[in-house]
């Protein structure tokens, strides 16, 4: 994942090995928190969402929850 912060707001890209394509995400910094949705697969819709925090200047976890309300713990 390549992210770019700019006052409060989140872009950048992320790799999905298993479909090898290159997905674009966008998001959000709250109260030192980061929200990022994930766009991919047909139409570039909505993948999920990702509500987590920085751990390190290279390291960010948080739970990712998938449009079928699937949820899961996910490091960056």
């Amino acid at each position: 994942m390549s992210i770019t912060i700019k006052d409060d707001s989140v872009s950048g890209s992320g790799w999905y090995e298993k479909y090898k394509i290159l997905f674009p995400i966008s998001g959000e910094v709250v109260n030192g928190h980061i929200n990022i949705r994930e766009f991919a697969g047909q139409n570039n819709g909505l993948s999920g969402i990702l509500r987590g925090k920085f751990v390190s200047d290279k390291r960010l976890e948080g739970t990712y929850s998938k449009p079928d309300s699937s949820k899961g713990h996910r490091i960056y």
